[in-house]
């Protein structure tokens, strides 16, 4: 789930991901040299390129939208297993945020959130 986030967007495209720049606006499609651009679109028309990436981007975008819907269910479900077993603290991940719960306590950090599942 973490590269379905905002803060792990970077980490899943990085920083020379075409369609993301372009979307985003960073770039211009119009700007990038015909070298760097990949190989299949080096043989489209501008308005290819163009229609290209935007048809990437909307796919990319409807796709990151399923993510998280099933990302949602996946947590939602979680907590109602974790509820049908009486919120018992026995799982791994329960475990180690409560190890590292306690050791941030003892350097004054305090997390008021349970661990997200």
């Amino acid at each position: 789930m973490f590269n379905a986030s905002a803060a792990g967007k970077d980490n899943l495209l990085g920083d020379s991901e075409l369609v993301d720049a372009v979307a985003s606006g960073r770039i211009e499609l119009a700007d990038v040299p015909e070298a760097e651009l990949p190989a299949p679109m080096r043989s489209l028309s501008k308005e290819e390129q163009v229609a290209l990436v935007k048809q990437k981007a909307e796919k990319r975008e409807l796709l990151n939208e399923k993510i998280a819907a099933i990302g949602k269910q996946r947590n939602d479900y979680l907590s109602s297993e974790l509820k049908a077993r009486g919120d018992k603290i026995d799982s791994l991940d329960d475990q180690i945020y409560g190890v590292v719960k306690a050791q941030a306590g003892k350097k004054g950090l305090d997390y008021d959130k349970p661990a997200a599942h």
